[in-house]
């Protein structure tokens, strides 16, 4: 079986945080209040699943998020 691209759900949010904080150190740390956050201000949220098993994930923000992270406002100010 090939693995699929399909929008996330709270019922991924367990596997998302594991995700995340598998590679934390790249990226920002995460709880289940944050990613709720990120997911409702989300542009597009979706989920890789191999099987049953989230294997990657993707949240993207656009201009209007009210998101604090660095990078991202580097981004949205230019």
């Amino acid at each position: 079986m090939s693995p699929i691209l399909r929008p996330a759900t709270a019922a991924d949010y367990p596997a998302v945080l594991a995700l995340n904080l598998e590679a934390e150190a790249l990226m920002s740390p995460m709880d289940e209040p944050r990613l709720a956050m990120l997911d409702r201000q989300s542009a597009y949220h979706r989920v890789v699943c191999d099987g049953d098993a989230v294997i990657a994930f993707l949240i993207a923000l656009d201009q209007a998020a009210d998101y604090d992270s660095p990078n991202y406002r580097w981004y949205r100010q230019r």
